[in-house]
């Protein structure tokens, strides 16, 4: 049949076929389907068609990259689901680095769109709280959960140098709370010392 088989302990491993497929059906190092290994390996596809044009699986100095790129500098890398078409794509990275799900040119750093409702969801698995933010057809929220006792409260940190610290929240209620962290009514706002706001 015009192809190639390598064969160990009576069982084909690696087969090229008429065509110059290859095809790697066992095992061939340490559980591994595929083991390539050198001071930098390497898994390069390139298009006959551009011959400049190539994606590049590299494992250099303990790190991996996946490079998608050509010469004219506007490779992507994209995610595609089962069907495998263009429209089973769900992410991809554009050339400037911007990362679109659900869009093929994502416009800012992270692009998140779809039809009706989208979540962004944020979760503690361990306190169940969680905090999801919303895009709906009839607005946007920001919303924060929790299942233990200090109830659902949206808070708003600032930091300076390594130091956190509590700058506003919005209780259950709905109380908003400006330098305090038990607002008492629809807007409290904590006085300094001299009595200030």
């Amino acid at each position: 049949d015009n192809s190639m088989k390598f064969n160990t302990n009576g069982a084909i491993r690696v087969t090229i076929d008429s065509s110059g497929n290859l095809d790697v059906t066992g095992s061939v190092n340490v559980g591994n389907d595929l083991n390539i290994t050198g001071p930098s390996p390497i898994i390069k596809l390139t298009d006959n068609d551009t011959a400049d044009e190539y994606t590049l699986i590299q494992n250099l100095g303990g790190a991996t990259f996946i490079d998608g790129r050509n010469g004219t500098g506007n490779g992507a890398i994209i995610f595609r689901g089962q069907g495998g078409g263009v429209a089973d794509e769900y992410a991809r990275f554009i050339a400037n680095g911007n990362f679109g799900i659900g869009t093929s040119s994502p416009d800012d750093l992270l692009n998140l769109e779809g039809a009706g409702t989208q979540r962004i969801t944020i979760k503690d698995t361990t306190s169940t709280k969680q905090t999801k933010i919303s895009n709906t057809p009839t607005g946007s929220a920001i919303v924060a959960t929790s299942t233990n006792s200090s109830g659902n409260t949206l808070q708003f940190w600032t930091q300076s140098g390594a130091t956190t610290s509590e700058a506003m929240r919005i209780d259950s209620s709905g109380n908003v709370g400006i330098g305090t962290d038990s607002p008492t009514s629809p807007l409290h706002i904590k006085t300094g010392a001299d009595g200030n706001i």
